[in-house]
C-alpha cells in the first residue's frame, strides 16, 4: 500500500491502519509487533493461526510442534508437507485480511512471500507492507545459529542436494542461497525497507519505530535508507566524553502489586533528586501476574478452559488498578491499551488451546 504522509497520518487518526511485518524468522518482527500493541495496535500473528490449523487436520492429531511435523528437506514427504503447509499460511493470511478491525499490525512468519502472488497482492494493497532487512553480520549469526540447530523452513526450489555431500554441507551451501533468494523476494513486496541498523537500536520502542516508519512515507528507498541512517546517528546513545550521569531505578512485583503500591513508586520518581537525575525506570509485572501468565498457558495447553476465567480475572484486575490510580482524560487511552494487550494476549493463549501445548512458538510470549 503505498501511502502519503496525509493518508497515513489520517489513517491512524481514524483507526483503520494496517501495517504488515515481513523479513526472516528471528529478525524481530513479533517482538516489534508486540510493542505497536501499546500504541492501540492490535496485533494478529500468522504463526498462531497456522498453529491451529495444522492442530485441526484429521492426520495431525499426535503433532506437538508444527516444526517436527514439517520435518527436513531430506525427509521422506517433506515436500508434500511444504506445499500443505503453504496453503495453511494463504488460508491464515487471508482469513486475518477479512477479520481486520482498527489498527492492526500483522506478524508474518518469514515465508510469506511463497504464498500465491494473489495473496501477496492483496497484502500490498490493503496494508503498508515494511521489511526488516538483514545485514550481512545478521545472516551470518542466522546461518552459524541454523547449523548449530537446523530449523525446518520452507525452502521452495532452493535445496538441492549434490551426489556425495552431507547433510550439514549441503545446509552450509544451500542455506546463504535462501537467504538472498529472500531477501529480494521481501524487497519486491515491501513499500518500505527498515534498514536492520536502525531495527536494532535496542534504544528504540514501539513509538520511536512508529515514528521511523511514517519518516519512510511516501519517500523513496534512497532517501529512506539515507534518513534512516542519520536518524539513527542523531537517536544513539552519548559519547564517552560526554556522557550523562544518571541512576535507573528497578521496582519489582511487590512495588507494582496495587494502586497504593504504585502511588508510592510515582512519589518516589517524582521526589527531586540532588545528585544524579533519573534517566530510566525499570518496572516488574504487577505481583503474581508471571506466575498467573505460565498458570494460563498451562492450561490452555492441557485444553483445560478454565483457562478464560484466569484471563477475565487478569483483565479486571488490570482495569481495577487502573481506575483507583488514573482519573484524568489519560485513563481512556491507558484503557485502550490494556485492551488491546489482553486481546492479543487472547489470541496467543487461544492458539496454545487449539494446538494443545505450548511450542517454542509461544513460550516466547510468555
Amino acid at each position: 500500500m503505498q501511502l502519503t504522509l496525509q493518508e497515513f497520518d489520517r489513517r491512524i487518526a481514524e483507526n483503520r491502519l494496517t501495517i504488515t511485518f515481513i523479513g526472516m524468522s528471528g529478525i524481530g518482527k513479533t517482538h516489534r509487533a508486540l510493542q505497536f500493541v501499546s500504541l492501540g495496535f492490535r496485533h494478529r500473528s500468522c504463526d498462531t493461526m497456522i498453529a491451529s490449523r495444522v492442530s485441526s487436520l484429521a492426520s495431525l492429531h499426535n503433532v506437538t510442534d508444527v516444526g517436527v511435523w514439517m520435518g527436513q528437506p531430506y525427509s521422506e514427504g517433506y515436500r508434500g508437507r511444504e506445499q500443505q503447509y503453504l496453503k495453511l499460511e494463504d488460508a491464515a493470511t487471508k482469513d486475518i485480511l477479512g477479520t481486520i478491525e482498527g489498527n492492526t499490525v500483522i506478524d508474518t512468519t518469514g515465508s510469506v512471500v511463497y504464498v500465491p502472488k494473489n495473496t501477496q497482492q492483496r497484502l500490498k494493497k490493503d496494508s503498508l507492507v515494511v521489511y526488516f532487512e538483514a545485514n550481512r553480520e545478521m545472516y551470518q549469526r542466522m546461518l552459524d545459529v541454523y547449523l548449530d540447530d537446523p530449523k525446518p523452513v520452507v525452502w521452495g526450489d532452493v535445496f538441492r542436494v549434490v551426489k556425495g555431500e552431507s547433510e550439514q554441507a549441503t545446509f552450509k551451501r544451500c542455506y546463504p542461497i535462501l537467504l538472498e533468494s529472500r531477501a529480494k523476494k521481501y524487497k519486491e513486496l515491501a513499500d518500505i525497507t527498515v534498514p536492520h541498523e536502525v531495527m536494532r537500536d535496542s534504544w528504540w520502542d514501539g513509538e520511536r519505530m512508529f515514528e521511523v516508519i511514517r519518516e519512510y512515507v511516501g519517500r523513496s528507498p534512497e532517501i529512506n535508507n539515507s534518513r534512516a541512517r542519520n536518524s539513527l546517528m542523531s537517536r544513539s546513545s552519548p559519547s564517552t566524553d560526554h556522557a550523562v550521569r544518571g541512576k535507573i531505578l528497578k521496582f519489582g512485583g511487590t512495588s507494582m502489586g496495587s494502586a497504593d503500591a504504585m502511588r508510592k513508586v510515582i512519589d518516589i520518581i517524582q521526589k527531586p533528586q540532588k545528585a544524579a537525575k533519573i534517566t530510566a525506570v525499570i518496572v516488574s509485572a504487577m505481583s503474581g501476574i508471571t506466575d498467573e501468565l505460565i498458570a494460563i498457558a498451562h492450561s490452555a495447553g492441557a485444553k483445560d478452559d478454565s483457562y478464560q476465567k484466569k484471563l477475565d480475572a487478569l483483565g479486571k484486575r488490570h482495569h481495577a488498578t487502573l481506575n483507583a490510580l488514573v482519573k484524568s482524560k489519560r485513563k481512556k487511552i491507558a484503557g485502550a491499551d490494556i485492551k488491546n494487550l489482553l486481546a492479543s494476549l487472547n489470541d496467543v493463549v487461544h492458539g496454545v488451546r487449539l494446538v494443545g501445548e505450548i511450542s517454542p512458538v509461544f513460550s516466547i510470549v510468555f
